[in-house]
């Protein structure tokens, strides 16, 4: 996970292992803050990571700059590019919604699933079809922004996603916002 960087400095991340490729050896957990760098220097003997990248709030445009100076052909540039990536907000404007949306051209043709979650307000879940493997999850928390945010999804044209099974990694999904939103989603 990533965000704004501090000033000056460049973005820091942690991340999480998920096994998910049988066979394949797994790198720890890395429970501390690394420069981007540092970060491929940890994964790079392990062939399928990184396999999902979560960040928070703006972090694509800090990687996407990283990415944008190294060689289209290079390893790092192969990996980000076929994992799973996901964008998270926590903050809801019509300027952050659409700011989240346009990451990897999610808005044209996007859908939306709101999952309710138990100690109140949602997570919005974004997709495109067309869009391979790129989310976007929007937390919103009370029923007024939950109400601002179903008037900007039509604001918007975005669709709403009627079965979640027609989310290629539904699951895995679901997972992520449960562990990184700690939230507990309502079932049914």
């Amino acid at each position: 996970m990533t965000g704004l960087p501090n000033g000056g400095k460049a973005p820091s991340i942690a991340f999480v292992c998920i096994p998910s490729f049988p066979g394949h050896p797994v790198p720890d957990d890395l429970r501390v803050r690394l420069r981007p760098e540092q970060f491929f220097e940890c994964v790079e003997r392990f062939p399928g990571f990184p396999n999902v990248f979560t960040m928070i709030g703006d972090g694509w445009l800090y990687w996407k700059s990283l990415l944008d100076v190294l060689p289209e052909d290079s390893w790092e540039v192969e990996r980000v590019r076929s994992a799973i990536r996901i964008t998270v907000h926590t903050s809801l404007s019509r300027d952050l919604l659409a700011r989240l949306l346009t990451h990897e051209n999610l808005f044209d043709g996007a859908r939306c699933i709101l999952l309710g979650v138990e100690s109140g307000g949602a997570a919005a879940l974004f997709d495109n079809p067309s869009v391979n493997a790129v989310y976007a999850i929007q937390k919103v928390s009370g029923e007024l922004a939950i109400d601002e945010l179903q008037r900007l999804l039509v604001q918007f044209g975005v669709a709403e996603i009627e079965d979640p099974r027609s989310i290629v990694d539904f699951e895995l999904l679901y997972w992520i916002i449960q562990r990184e939103l700690n939230a507990s989603i309502q079932s049914g």
